[in-house]
């Protein structure tokens, strides 16, 4: 093999040393399972933990369950033993239960440290549900929203050429298309660069700003979203008050329609003057 050789990466296509396991542009593992099933901080702890009980607990309904087969053969001939067979099936059936609960409780966790805003809104329902995942949610929902506030994370830049969209030129309806079939890892970035154009009239800004806080299903979109609406709001609030933002803007919407309608006449009149 060449000493310089290269590939391309599988997720932003920026070109890698062949050998590189994690991309330098997007920092992404060229192996997808190490993408998909990342958990960070208390989150891989926690799964794991979780992964342990639940085969325990497998291994557990398993033997109750064959006791109770067992129990259920013998109680043909003995009516004594109904009893007891009964006690057995409904103790598999609590296990199989709680396997159950565990692999979904899991699964959630996973999906919200990955930066899936359902799956965490989900896992904060629960923070108030009393039963054996209360105070584990109660951490998981802390650590993972601690991960997004601080914004530790580099986000990949928008590769626009790839978009196919000029964003110097286009207007604000077709920067919004684009956004919303958008990868989450360039989200924030295009944000960014959308956001802070001039030449759109800043009650439309908003009103995308509004839309994403609405909308958004990822953590890291989301966050930004709200520090950007936060510029105008002054609330100082992050993704955690989402619908905080949202009633702003209904409330104060109207107040920027006429700064809009005048933005754009002046526009107009602009072209008209040049032409």
């Amino acid at each position: 093999m060449k000493p310089h050789a290269s590939r391309r990466c599988r997720y932003c296509l920026a070109p890698i040393p062949s050998l590189a396991k994690v991309c330098q542009h997007c920092h992404r593992h060229q192996n997808w399972l190490f993408n998909h099933f990342r958990v960070d901080h208390v989150g891989l702890l926690i799964a794991l933990l979780i992964v342990l009980l639940s085969y325990l607990q497998f291994y557990e309904a398993r033997r109750e369950r064959l006791k109770a087969d067992e129990a259920l053969m013998y109680a043909t001939r003995a009516k004594d033993s109904a009893d007891q067979l009964t006690k057995l099936v409904n103790q598999a059936q609590q296990s199989i239960q709680q396997v159950d609960g565990i692999v979904e409780f899991m699964w959630l966790l996973v999906r919200a440290s990955n930066d899936e805003r359902p799956a965490y809104d989900q896992l904060c329902k629960m923070r108030s549900i009393k039963g054996p995942f209360q105070n584990l949610t109660m951490r998981a929902t802390e650590e993972i929203a601690l991960k997004y506030i601080m914004g530790s994370i580099v986000y990949p830049k928008v590769d626009w050429l790839k978009c196919g969209i000029d964003p110097s030129v286009a207007n604000l309806k077709e920067l919004k298309s684009v956004y919303w079939v958008l990868a989450r890892a360039f989200k924030p970035d295009y944000l960014n660069t959308v956001l802070i154009q001039d030449r759109f009239p800043k009650g439309e800004r908003l009103q995308f700003l509004y839309e994403v806080i609405r909308d958004e299903t990822s953590l890291h979109a989301l966050q930004r979203g709200c520090r950007l609406i936060d510029q105008e709001a002054k609330l100082g609030k992050n993704f955690l008050g989402a619908s905080i933002y949202m009633e702003w803007w209904e409330k104060n919407s109207e107040l920027y329609e006429t700064d809009s309608q005048s933005e754009n006449d002046s526009i107009d009149k602009g072209k008209a003057h040049s032409e």
